[in-house]
């Protein structure tokens, strides 16, 4: 048989035919299996208090030497506000690059800014002899925004998953038959929006939404706050995953990127993990708030105070990921940005090399 990691629902509303009149649903199905809501491979029940709809089955394999996890959608946390802070080197960090956000310069007439997201999604079954089977999936999609709040998103077609060795794949095939993606696969998801509707990697905000919020930091905190009780159940709750929700996104303008950047230097438990090189860039990697199992790293570039990437790591074995093991990476979002003057605009991305999931090997 084949493997289709991916809970059904998702796929039946996917498998619609075009001129079918729910193609908001099939929108919907798509962008929750690219968007930046996953963040986790799990069974269905795991992915029901971690994340949206449409996940691969059962996750596993070992991150030797890699430590440390992305940004995450669903999770649990955030709690009241806070007069703790996080730890000082970490706090320095964000302060720094708060300061070097706010200098950024905001999108000038006619011009769209590209947010293009590059993931690789560790996906690993258990087969009857009970070993772990699976590879590394890499996924992409893209953001657009101009000045006046207009956005676009879009979906590139999944690569091709990723083998430890050629033995992995003959494993993994043996058992499960090949890997199948999805079908069918459009190009783009979305024709431009305004500025008036909801953007639902924007925590369901509109840019215009975006737009007001405050950029002073504790008036912010308080903002996400108040918003936190108006996410889906499956939308994010804590105050740093809406943080970085907004920090990656388009329309956020340098100002409340930095006074982002501040919150979470305010956050308690936000501590440094070490440094790391990005491309070129050297960069911090801090270490968010624990969560129920797991935690999110966020890699901040030291030239220009950009998240440059997020991962997804286990703080502890869960006992429905076979073979799981603290410190095993889940999943690897890299960031890249450009400036282009229309939204059809093609830009060719050369997305920054960096450490994350690993597939398991054949045994």
């Amino acid at each position: 048989m084949s493997s289709r990691p991916y809970e059904i629902e998702a796929v039946r509303r996917l498998l619609l035919p075009a001129d079918h009149d729910d193609a908001a649903a099939r929108e919907a199905a798509w962008r929750s299996l690219h968007a930046a809501r996953p963040r986790r491979t799990a069974t269905p029940a795991h992915w029901s208090r971690r994340l949206r709809i449409g996940v691969p089955l059962a996750l596993a394999a070992a991150a030797a030497g890699v430590a440390g996890p992305l940004v995450v959608t669903g999770g649990h946390g955030g709690g009241g506000l806070s007069t703790l802070s996080a730890q000082p080197a970490a706090a320095a960090v964000l302060e720094r690059a708060a300061e070097q956000l706010r200098d950024d310069r905001p999108l000038g007439p006619g011009e769209v800014r590209v947010v293009r997201v590059d993931m690789r999604q560790l996906v690993v079954q258990e087969d009857a002899a009970g070993h772990a089977r699976g590879f590394v999936l890499p996924r992409a999609w893209e953001d657009r925004v101009d000045r006046e709040g207009r956005w676009s998103w879009s979906a590139h077609p999944d690569g091709a998953p990723v083998f430890a060795s050629d033995a992995a794949r003959a494993a993994y095939e043996a058992a499960f038959g090949p890997y199948e993606p999805v079908s069918p696969k459009p190009a783009v998801m979305d024709a431009t929006r305004s500025a008036e509707d909801p953007n639902p990697d924007l925590l369901g905000l509109s840019s215009n939404d975006v737009l007001a919020l405050p950029a002073d930091p504790g008036q912010l905190r308080a903002r996400l706050e108040a918003l936190r009780g108006a996410q889906p159940a499956d939308g994010p709750n804590d105050i740093a995953t809406m943080a970085i929700r907004l920090l990656v996104m388009g329309p956020t303008p340098p100002a409340l990127r930095a006074a982002l950047a501040e919150v979470l230097a305010q956050l308690p438990g936000v501590r440094v993990a070490g440094e790391e090189v990005v491309g070129s860039e050297l960069a911090t990697t801090l270490d968010l708030p624990d969560h129920d199992g797991w935690r999110t790293q966020v890699v901040i570039g030291a030239r220009d105070g950009r998240l440059l990437a997020t991962r997804t790591v286990l703080t502890e074995p869960d006992p429905q990921i076979p073979g799981s093991h603290a410190g095993m990476v889940l999943d690897l979002q890299v960031y890249s940005t450009a400036i282009v003057r229309s939204f059809a605009a093609p830009v060719a991305f050369d997305p920054a090399a960096v450490a994350g999931p690993m597939p398991p090997d054949a045994r």
